[in-house]
């Protein structure tokens, strides 16, 4: 690591370590509030095959070091493009970005909350849209201290908020939309939090079975109305249904829906509106949604008024959208947690 002047201002500290360097972080810690960092960014690399668990020790260590220094963590990403072994084991990565506010009371349970009817103003370009929703749903609304991995650790998994408030407990249930042959999301709840799990997708033509004990598959997907509709890309007719249907049939009518998994290719772009007119929506106490370049503004704010917070959202590096010289995607997953939901 580079030597760092302690008596200039140091707005953003960017590091980037690895596990050699484990062991000289404590002492560069020590010493954060003399350099008078505001923002401290970690890339921190991990070696699989010389990781010790005294290394882990080192940089845990270290780490509450920066807690004591009153640094908090108010957002980390495991990178995808260092995952390994992703046959085994999907949820692991070589590499962490772990980013800090540090200085004062950096305590972020008080978040300044973007209401949405000021924010989002329709114009009348689509580009113009899809830059100003893009930006509205990467900023965090509500702080949960405990974001957890379920599922893959790349296309697939989603990050759901483990504080008690909100964390699913039995006997509870989960409905996941859009599975695309990857069951790794609904095999970790089921793992994890033993929550019956009813998982969807008309695209799979496996037909309705037990893939698990706890989890249910049904070869239906989701829409604004219940039809049928044919698919030429597979040259298949898929059978779709609105989630109050879904919700009737499977005899969950007033029960809460501990966490709603929406991946479904665009289809929400129907499908939102009319869950949340229906009143669909009232019962869900986390939403995790996958926006594929959908950006109408009057849905967004829908969902604000449902009583839905963003504390968690992620850019799919695969669909990048570069729109005047900034960078988004085409694939934004945020996950949201309903306030209105105790």
């Amino acid at each position: 690591m580079k030597k760092i002047c302690a008596n200039v201002q140091q707005s953003i500290l960017i590091l980037k370590i690895d596990h050699n360097d484990f062991t000289s972080l404590s002492y560069l810690f020590n010493n954060i509030r003399n350099l008078n960092v505001r923002q401290l960014i970690l890339e921190i690399h991990f070696d699989r095959k010389d990781e010790t668990k005294e290394k882990y020790l080192y940089l845990l260590a270290a780490l509450r070091i920066l807690r004591k220094s009153d640094c908090a963590i108010y957002w980390y990403e495991r990178n995808w493009e260092f995952q390994t072994n992703i046959r085994t084991d999907h949820t692991r990565t070589n590499c962490f970005t772990v980013n800090l506010m540090c200085g004062g009371k950096a305590e972020l349970e008080y978040l300044a909350v973007l209401d949405p009817t000021n924010v989002l103003v329709n114009q009348k370009d689509s580009p113009t849209n899809e830059k100003i929703v893009s930006k509205y749903i990467s900023q965090h609304q509500i702080f949960c201290k405990q974001v957890r991995r379920m599922g893959s650790i790349v296309d697939g998994g989603w990050d759901i908020c483990n504080d008690s408030q909100y964390r699913p407990k039995t006997p509870c249930l989960v409905y996941s939309f859009g599975i695309n042959n990857d069951f790794s999301f609904d095999e970790a709840i089921e793992k994890y939090y033993g929550c019956d799990v009813y998982s969807f997708d008309p695209s799979m033509n496996i037909g309705n079975h037990n893939h698990s004990k706890n989890i249910h598959f049904y070869q239906i997907g989701l829409g604004d109305k219940e039809e049928e509709i044919y698919v030429q890309k597979t040259n298949s007719r898929w059978k779709l249904k609105t989630l109050k249907t879904i919700i009737h049939e499977l005899g969950h009518t007033n029960r809460r829906i501990d966490i709603l998994k929406m991946d479904i290719e665009g289809h929400e772009r129907e499908s939102l509106p009319q869950m949340m007119a229906s009143g669909a929506l009232r019962n869900v106490s986390q939403l995790c949604l996958e926006f594929h370049s959908f950006y109408v503004v009057d849905t967004v704010k829908e969902l604000y008024k449902f009583g839905f917070r963003i504390f968690w959202s992620h850019q799919n590096p695969l669909w990048p959208l570069f729109y005047e010289n900034e960078t988004f995607s085409h694939g934004n997953e945020v996950s949201f947690v309903n306030i209105n939901i105790s």
